[in-house]
């Protein structure tokens, strides 16, 4: 028997690092759920990579990335610096913010996610940008269709909302913005 029992990180495949294209495709708004730092009321967005997996079951298909935001936006908001970056912006402006933006239309459109990795080795978001022009046509390779069940879980144990705001039970006009 062995005096050493090592025990390292965990083994799932990462996408690279880099500049890349890439398709908002799930916004799932969890509710209220409580963490190290209190309550919060949480959406989660998921992109689809063009880079396709290399190894075991998932091998050809594309990376799915997901990322945690606070559902509010403001200028230090960072769901307010996320989609300001989107737009080219260096934040958003104050009218947006009034107005407010429905996430949900971002469903199906392209972007470039610049990942890289963070000092425990794990591959991050630093920044969003909108395709070139020359890029604009990209096509996802598939949608996510299906909310993944550790989402389902996460919804089932929050709280729901407290101002009574249903996701898609309002129209929201929002043609006007230009995302």
């Amino acid at each position: 028997m062995s005096d050493s029992l090592i025990i390292t990180g965990s083994n799932y495949e990462q996408p690279t690092t880099g500049l890349q294209p890439a398709v908002f495709s799930l916004i799932e708004d969890i509710g209220i759920t409580t963490g190290k730092y209190g309550e919060k009321n949480q959406i989660v967005i998921f992109w689809e990579l063009s880079e396709k997996m290399r190894e075991g079951d998932n091998e050809g298909k594309p990376f799915v990335f997901s990322e945690f935001f606070s559902k509010t936006i403001s200028d230090r908001s960072k769901l307010g610096k996320m989609l300001a970056s989107y737009r080219g912006k260096k934040k958003l402006d104050p009218e947006t913010i009034k107005k407010g933006i429905d996430v949900y239309l971002l469903i199906g459109r392209h972007c470039q996610l610049n990942l890289v990795e963070d000092d425990d080795g794990k591959i991050v978001r630093d920044t969003i940008l909108p395709l070139p022009d020359t890029m604009k046509d990209m096509a996802p390779a598939r949608t996510l269709i299906e909310t993944p069940d550790w989402i389902i879980k996460m919804k089932q144990k929050s709280k729901p909302d407290n101002d009574g705001y249903i996701p898609g039970s309002e129209p929201t006009d929002n043609s006007d913005l230009p995302f």
